[in-house]
């Protein structure tokens, strides 16, 4: 398996091309590896099980998180007039890395995360995509395992025992937070409309209150007996706000969250037509 992004997602060729890396090289890895393992609903100790609830799998529990969170920093660093800066690209692959292995333990299907981390310190180097995606890694993977560690209240306290190399600052408030946020969109499931899902990623949204100012709108379509309808206008609406420049990063079997203001009546026209004709 094989992924790519369907559209130019982000606006800038840097953040196009480190995601592109990133699915060719750690995620693929992750896909030949552990594809079928669970991000929290199965949790294995010692061949015991401990805990067999449904959940993602931890690869989609990671793209959930990373997409929309990356976009987010991406308006962030375009923003502040960092995106040119030579140190850009290990910003966004240390996040990157950090949120992709937060739940690392899972992985290994171990109880305890810092362990979890020292095992995987001592296998990077016999992990090539991980290498290959980042080959300044050893320079910065404590930055990496700082963003790892602070995921979590009950092992935050942990991070401090590694040194973050980039600028501290940046690291706690921006990256850290952005990791926060990542996880808990990423967590949001098993809801019965797209506006409980809405509502409740838009107070995930607080976490990040002092990065973003992005607005985020909803599209659903009341429930009906004609399935391939209701994809036809989703499909139609994905298409119409995508010329807005406006950029879906959740979706729902009825609906989908996305980045921008709600639809405008042209929009809706718009949709309308486009429907009509497919």
């Amino acid at each position: 398996m094989k992924y790519t992004l369907i559209e130019e997602y982000f606006e800038t060729q840097i953040f196009q091309d480190i995601s592109q890396l990133y699915f060719d090289t750690v995620l693929h890895k992750m896909l030949v590896d552990c594809s079928i393992t669970e991000s929290k609903g199965l949790f294995v100790i010692d061949n015991k099980v401990l805990k067999d609830d449904y959940d993602m799998p931890y690869h989609i529990h990671i793209l959930n998180g990373l997409i929309p969170s990356l976009f987010i920093y991406e308006k962030y660093l375009l923003m502040k007039g960092w995106i040119k800066n030579s140190e850009a690209e290990r910003y966004i692959k240390t996040f990157i890395l950090g949120f992709t292995f937060h739940d690392v333990n899972k992985l290994l299907k171990k109880n305890d995360l810092q362990s979890s981390l020292i095992e995987l310190d001592k296998t990077i180097e016999q992990n090539e995509s991980v290498l290959n995606f980042f080959p300044e890694f050893e320079k910065y993977k404590g930055d990496v395992y700082y963003l790892c560690l602070s995921d979590e209240d009950r092992t935050s306290v942990l991070a401090n025992q590694y040194k973050i190399s980039l600028s501290e600052t940046h690291v706690k408030e921006v990256l850290a937070i952005l990791c926060k946020f990542a996880d808990k969109v990423s967590s949001n499931q098993d809801f019965d409309s797209v506006e409980e899902f809405y509502n409740s990623i838009s107070k995930s949204f607080s976490i990040i209150s002092a990065i973003n100012k992005l607005p985020i709108s909803y599209v659903e379509v009341n429930p009906n007996p004609y399935i391939l309808l209701s994809q036809n206008i989703l499909q139609s609406a994905r298409q119409v706000i995508a010329l807005s420049g406006k950029k879906v990063f959740q979706v729902l079997r009825n609906g989908f969250v996305y980045f921008g203001e709600d639809l405008t009546a042209d929009e809706v026209i718009k949709i309308q037509q486009k429907t009509i004709f497919i």
